[in-house]
């Protein structure tokens, strides 16, 4: 019954189709069509096919863009008379490098190692290194708790702990008391302008 459309189904699930798309398109619900995939393996079988076969495909294309490749392609040469008159264009097939991708080198890396190359372990990597920027610049320039949590606002990035505790000793009107177990520090950003500069000014 389903061995006539196993290679049709192989195809329709490389392209992408999902369980729900491929019952539409042969016109079954998709209990039915699950029914099918439970009665026939070689269904079942067919759609992991296609998915595998379309990941090993994309895989190998973006290893060949990640290291750069050389390919056939055909490029139009302008034929010219002995007066430089264009008399036609010929297609002439030639052999093209193309260089690897800085973008595909980083969706492999990503891909194959994410502990290492994914972005989320660059993100927090590329905070640490402005963290300690930050700090070395508190040290460079003598900075006091609100000029180094400042920075840190700048950036986006949470103060902190140890810089909260600092603050809030430092600034001791920005310690809001919400009940006897739970204090709230109130970070520069928080303070209106007047309180600002009556810190700045205690400075």
């Amino acid at each position: 019954m389903v061995e006539p459309h196993l290679d049709e189904v192989r195809e329709l699930s490389k392209q992408g189709y999902n369980e729900k798309e491929m019952a539409a398109y042969y016109g079954v619900g998709e209990r039915t069509w699950r029914g099918y995939k439970k009665k026939e393996p070689a269904l079942a079988a067919a759609i992991v096919e296609g998915r595998r076969k379309a990941q090993s495909e994309i895989t190998n294309a973006l290893y060949k863009r990640a290291t750069g490749f050389t390919e056939q392609v055909e490029e139009l040469v302008a034929v010219r008379d002995a007066q430089n008159n264009l008399v036609r264009h010929d297609v002439k097939r030639i052999k093209k490098y193309f260089p690897p991708d800085m973008g595909a080198i980083r969706m492999w890396l990503g891909y194959r190692n994410p502990e290492k190359w994914g972005e989320r372990v660059h993100d927090r990597q590329t905070e640490v290194e402005m963290v300690e920027e930050i700090y070395n610049q508190r040290t460079e320039n003598d900075w006091s708790a609100l000029e180094t949590a400042r920075a840190f606002e700048k950036k986006g990035i949470a103060l902190p702990e140890s810089l909260r505790l600092e603050l809030a000793k430092e600034t001791k009107e920005s310690i809001t008391t919400t009940d006897q177990a739970s204090i709230r520090i109130v970070l520069p950003s928080e303070l209106d302008r007047d309180e600002l500069l009556e810190v700045e000014a205690a400075e």
